[in-house]
């Protein structure tokens, strides 16, 4: 359940590039600026395989991704839902 789970979010940085990791990091603050408790997997070791396998098993409710992919938006699935959307951070916000 929501209410044992030791963070809001699990933000994961899946692209090694500049741009990716900066807009990680940018998501981060925010997301910490508006009393959100988030674990930021920014390992650079890990394959995106990993990650995600390792978002699953800690069981944060909701999970933020950043990749290539993402563009200017960011991935979000809640825990329990099969489906992920591109958001807009400010909707996550």
């Amino acid at each position: 359940p929501d209410e044992v789970s030791p963070f809001e979010y699990h933000l994961i940085t899946l692209s090694e590039e500049k741009d990716a990791r900066k807009k990680s990091e940018k998501v981060y603050e925010d997301l910490q600026k508006q009393g959100k408790s988030v674990l930021w997997d920014d390992r650079d070791d890990a394959t995106a395989g990993e990650k995600l396998a390792d978002s699953d098993l800690i069981g944060i409710p909701n999970r933020l991704v950043i990749s290539k992919k993402t563009g200017d938006k960011v991935e979000l699935k809640r825990r329990g839902e099969d489906d992920e959307k591109l958001v807009d951070l400010k909707d996550v916000l």
